[in-house]
């Protein structure tokens, strides 16, 4: 008997299920952020196309390990900040779909067919601050990283490091306003621990006269 574990190609209302499920409640305008990881599609029906444009506000869409063999048919998505397109089976120019997206900032092509530097000039006019070609044929260049910060004045991370090779975490930059927020407060309940103690003393004084 043959091998025949071959992936199982999801129904269009399985991935509906799927996409509901994340939805909730929420108007469709509110939806920011899908992911699809794991449903099986070589590319995009026209009506996953129409189901995902449903969403026009989505900031961010991953489709990792979806079997997906080219981008025809991607969804119009203008507001897309972010495309997780890990583990699947693109050619660099499906690259050429990608670089429509003029307001994308993070890319995730990890596990792809991307293979030298010039397949990513059709990504030269994004202001790309991530990307990620992690096990790609790519990222086994000379010089690698630095290439790719060169070519792209905006980036911030290769493969999750900065330019110094030091990994990064998107939660610290996040954080860092919460930093602040939480030294304000601190400060605040340091002021009213410091006036409490002025008023202390000067009860004690009244006691004694």
């Amino acid at each position: 008997m043959g091998n025949n574990k071959k992936s199982k190609r999801m129904s269009l209302k399985e991935i509906e299920k799927m996409i509901q499920e994340q939805v909730e409640d929420q108007q469709p305008s509110e939806v920011e952020s899908l992911a699809l990881d794991d449903q099986k599609f070589s590319k995009f029906s026209p009506e996953l196309k129409a189901k995902l444009e449903s969403y026009p506000n989505l900031v961010e869409l991953s489709l990792i390990n979806c079997g997906l063999t080219s981008l025809e048919n991607f969804p119009n998505l203008p507001n897309l900040q972010a495309i997780d397109l890990a583990d699947n089976h693109l050619s660099p120019q499906e690259l050429n779909v990608v670089a429509k997206f003029t307001n994308l900032q993070r890319l995730i092509l990890s596990k792809n067919k991307i293979k030298d530097f010039d397949d990513l000039k059709p990504l030269a006019a994004l202001k790309l601050i991530e990307v990620d070609f992690t096990e790609c044929e790519i990222a086994k260049k000379p010089n690698y990283p630095d290439k790719l910060f060169q070519m792209f004045s905006t980036l911030e991370a290769v493969d999750g490091c900065d330019k110094n090779g030091v990994p990064l975490d998107d939660e610290d930059v996040e954080g860092d306003e919460d930093d602040e927020d939480y030294d304000e407060e601190d400060g605040e309940d340091f002021e009213e621990e410091e006036e409490e103690e002025e008023e202390k003393p000067s009860k004690k004084k009244k006691k004694k006269n």
